[in-house]
């Protein structure tokens, strides 16, 4: 093995200790802090929609319980059996995982995933007085996001540039050429 490989291998386990450290398992989204939209629904329930024209303080585990792109129907947060069923949620060692977060997830395999994904990037567009509109793939580690997010691009015409924000995620072996991102 060649330093290279050794420097290599060395910032890859320490990469992979830091995104651990993060935390982004189901749970773990609970402390991911997200502005929700106007009229974002809230697991509480009618009562606590956020108001049409400001935000609510919300976190990544209520933006992925969020039904659009997922069910059909009046916008909602889906519970984690729901999620389940739709493939997005699945257990690995005693934890609960979001497809996104886990490398074992091909991206472009998991339909119900990219619909996901592309209503959130479509929301995102639309979504001009949030604090942050950017589709939120904060820890994604799914294989071949790379192609999900040049079908949605391709999808949308390529008439404007993707806005994402990715902390912590991973994307080996992609390539975003003719891709815009904002």
């Amino acid at each position: 093995m060649t330093d290279e490989d050794n420097t290599a291998t060395q910032l890859h386990d320490d990469w992979e200790k830091n995104w651990k450290a993060q935390d982004f398992s189901w749970e773990g989204l609970t402390e991911k802090p997200w502005a929700a939209p106007p009229g974002f629904p809230s697991a509480a329930g009618a009562d606590d929609v956020a108001e049409p024209e400001s935000h609510r303080n919300s976190n990544l585990q209520e933006y992925w319980r969020w039904s659009i792109g997922i069910v059909d129907g009046p916008e909602r947060l889906l519970d984690d059996d729901a999620l389940r069923d739709k493939g997005l949620l699945v257990e690995d060692g005693g934890t609960l995982w979001h497809v996104l977060h886990r490398p074992q997830t091909d991206a472009m395999e998991c339909a119900v995933l990219k619909s996901a994904l592309r209503a959130r990037m479509e929301m995102s567009e639309i979504a001009t007085k949030l604090p942050d509109p950017r589709l939120r793939l904060d820890g994604a580690r799914a294989r071949h996001l790379d192609q999900v997010l040049r079908a949605i691009h391709e999808y949308r015409g390529k008439r404007s540039p993707l806005h994402i924000r990715a902390p912590f995620s991973e994307f080996s072996d992609a390539n975003f050429s003719n891709i815009t991102f904002g």
